[in-house]
C-alpha cells in the first residue's frame, strides 16, 4: 500500500539577518490547516517527533531541508510527499546564468532563505522514480520557487472567468487584468507576503559566505528528477499574494474550495481557487507547474495517497 508523508511550514516572523518586515498573521494557521487536511487524507508525519507544523524557531533552513531529505529517503515508487509552505517569498537577480527569467525566487524561513535552485538541484533529484511530490506555496513569487525556469517545467495557469488563453514561454497562460494586491473583499490591513528588494539584498550581503558556499555546492547542471513534482502556487513568479486572518488569501480559498463539491483533481482545485479569488476581486493568478515523467499528474485526485 502506498505511503504519504507531509510536512507543513508556516513563518509569520523571520529572524533572517537583514530582514525587518512586519510579522504576518496567517502563516502558522495556514500550516496547521494544511496539516489537518493532510492527516484527514491519511498522510503521516515525516518522523516520530511531535506531529505539529514547523513554525517559529523550528522553521530553520537546516531543519526544513533535513526533513525533506528524510522523506526522500523513505519514499518509494507509488508513494507521495506533500510539502506546504506559507510565509514571505522574495525575488532577486539570479547569479545563475541558466535562469531564463534572470531571477531567483525564494521562500523566507526563520533564519535564511531557501532558493529555487536548492529545491531543483539538491532536493527534488533525491526522490526516487515513481514518487509523487506536491508542493503548495502560499507566498509572493511562488510560481518560480519549486523549480527554476530552466528545468523545462510544464505550466498550467488555472482558468477563471476573465481573460483568454495564450501560448507562453512555458506553456499556457491567462491574458487577464493586472494583479491587484489588496482590493475588493481583501482587508487593506493585510500586507503582501513579500520583502523589499533592499532588504533582500542586505540579507544576501550579510550572509554572503553562506550563500557562496551553498551555490558552489550545487550541481552546475540541473540533475535529472526521477520523481514527478507538482507545484501549486499562489501566484506567478512576478506577482504577489496577500496575508490574511485566520488564513492567507490563497490558503483560505484552497480550504473553501476543498470543503465544497466533493473530490477534485489538482487542476479542478486550482480552477476553483482562481474563480473564488476573482469573486473577491483578487487578481494574482494561481498556477500549477509540473516536472517529471507524468504530465497527467495535474488531472489526478488532489492529495490522494
Amino acid at each position: 500500500m502506498a505511503t504519504g508523508i507531509s510536512i507543513h511550514v508556516g513563518v509569520n516572523a523571520s529572524k533572517a539577518p537583514g530582514l525587518n518586515v512586519q510579522p504576518l498573521l496567517g502563516c502558522e494557521n495556514d500550516a496547521e490547516a494544511m496539516r489537518k487536511l493532510a492527516r484527514a487524507r491519511n498522510f503521516v508525519a515525516v518522523d516520530t517527533g511531535p506531529d505539529v507544523p514547523i513554525i517559529r524557531e523550528k522553521a530553520t533552513f537546516e531543519n526544513v531541508l533535513g526533513k525533506i531529505r528524510i522523506a526522500a529517503e523513505k519514499l518509494v515508487a507509488g508513494d507521495i510527499f506533500l510539502f506546504t509552505f506559507s510565509g514571505h517569498g522574495t525575488r532577486r537577480g539570479a547569479e545563475d546564468p541558466l535562469e531564463t527569467d534572470l531571477k531567483d525566487e525564494t521562500i523566507v524561513l526563520h533564519d535564511k532563505l531557501l532558493i529555487d535552485n536548492v529545491l531543483r538541484r539538491r532536493l527534488w533529484p533525491k526522490f526516487k522514480a515513481g514518487v509523487r511530490v506536491v508542493m503548495v506555496s502560499d507566498s509572493c513569487h511562488s510560481g518560480g520557487i519549486a523549480m527554476s525556469l530552466n528545468s523545462a517545467a510544464r505550466e498550467t495557469v488555472a482558468s477563471g472567468s476573465r481573460g483568454g488563453w495564450r501560448r507562453g514561454r512555458r506553456g499556457l497562460g491567462i491574458v487577464g487584468p493586472s494583479p491587484a494586491r489588496q482590493t475588493g473583499k481583501v482587508p487593506v490591513s493585510f500586507q503582501v507576503r513579500g520583502v523589499s528588494a533592499v532588504q533582500v539584498q542586505e540579507h544576501f550581503e550579510l550572509l554572503k559566505q553562506f550563500y557562496k558556499e551553498l551555490r558552489e555546492s550545487l550541481p552546475v547542471t540541473p540533475p535529472p528528477v526521477p520523481a514527478n513534482v507538482l507545484l501549486l502556487a499562489a501566484c506567478r513568479e512576478h506577482e504577489t499574494t496577500s496575508d490574511g486572518l485566520p488564513n492567507g488569501v490563497f490558503t483560505k480559498a484552497l480550504l473553501d474550495v476543498w470543503n465544497t463539491n466533493g473530490t477534485k483533481t489538482y487542476k479542478q482545485l486550482m480552477n476553483g481557487i482562481t474563480q473564488k479569488l476573482e469573486q473577491a476581486n483578487v487578481f494574482n493568478r494561481p498556477m500549477i507547474l509540473s516536472l517529471g515523467q507524468s504530465p497527467a499528474f495535474t488531472d489526478t485526485e488532489a492529495f490522494k495517497i
